[in-house]
């Protein structure tokens, strides 16, 4: 642990959980450095096997306290993140990824300015660039529109997830909200719903403040075809979040979701289900696509004719 002597007065908590890959933790803690904010500490909650991490911390010297802790026992995602929110000291707390950095030498200010300037606001995001290839992407056109939308019907959320990374978000210290550890998949999704729950009254910071580090070695690359865990998860977040009926766009999201894992029996979802009530829609659609040979279900016009229907009929 280094430069541990903390202020109580502590504006910001940056909260940043890593596994191993120093590089990125890096390239993260160099876009701190040239903040034109100052009143923050960094929390730093380590998953490594190694001590890279820990060996790279004692080796450098920083403008702002940092507060390493090691993990005696991996505790995975997103556990980890829980872990560095509960050693934030700070009033506010700014989650960045250890591959994700700020875009902006202002970036910090203006996420503080974000709750400091709306006293009725528990939670603000800001607009976002992926990196691809060491190439940067133009953020998403419609996160403004979607936004709106958002604010009078939070089911948006269900099925796009308009804020995106959880780089991209700050919030108050005093919420009690944590991410759900039986999540990977639907993990930011259902915090940000909580969050939406709890107030909201949420701010749109409509500038890129933060660049998005896309890589394969992310966790939902490892998970994007696990039926397990994507199927489980939107059946938890649906549950969790009390959503009964869906628009005709969500039907189809999760209608294609049925189709693409091939779950064609209540006895597969109530599997992938575990200890969640499957959702009666999920049970309409199986009922449906089980019917139907995997051909012409695979042909975009009928599977989409007979989803259209479904909906209708249900």
């Amino acid at each position: 642990m280094m430069n541990d002597n903390i202020s109580e007065k502590t504006k910001l908590s940056v909260c940043i959980p890593v596994y191993q890959q120093k590089e990125l933790l890096v390239r993260c803690l160099d876009s701190l450095m040239h903040q034109t904010f100052t009143n923050f500490e960094v929390i730093i909650t380590d998953d490594s096997s190694s001590d890279i991490i820990a060996n790279y911390i004692s080796s450098i010297s920083t403008k702002f306290p940092i507060k390493y802790f090691k993990n005696e026992i991996p505790l995975g995602s997103p556990a980890n993140w829980n872990e560095s929110l509960k050693h934030a000291n700070g009033n506010y707390i700014k989650m960045m990824h250890q591959d994700d950095w700020l875009a902006k030498e202002d970036a910090l200010e203006k996420f503080v300015a974000a709750l400091d300037n709306n006293s009725d606001c528990d939670f603000a995001f800001a607009q976002c660039s992926d990196v691809v290839a060491n190439k940067i992407t133009p953020p998403r056109s419609n996160v403004k529109d979607s936004f709106e939308k958002w604010k009078s019907d939070k089911s948006v959320m269900l099925t796009y997830n308009l804020i995106g990374d959880p780089s991209t978000t700050i919030f108050r210290n005093y919420l009690g909200i944590w991410f759900d550890e039986k999540m990977k998949w639907c993990v930011d999704y259902d915090f940000y719903l909580m969050m939406y729950e709890k107030n909201s009254n949420i701010v749109l910071i409509d500038e890129t403040l933060v660049f998005i580090g896309v890589h394969e070695g992310q966790v939902t690359n490892s998970v994007i075809n696990d039926a397990q865990v994507v199927v489980y998860e939107n059946i938890r977040l649906i549950n969790k979040h009390h959503f009964t009926t869906l628009h005709l766009k969500q039907f189809d999201f999760f209608w294609r979701m049925i189709r693409k894992y091939q779950i064609n029996s209540t006895d597969k979802i109530n599997l992938i289900a575990k200890e969640e009530v499957v959702p009666k829609f999920f049970l309409k659609m199986i009922n449906v696509q089980k019917n139907i040979p995997k051909q012409l279900l695979n042909n975009g016009f009928i599977s989409k004719a007979l989803m259209w229907l479904t909906y209708v009929t249900n």
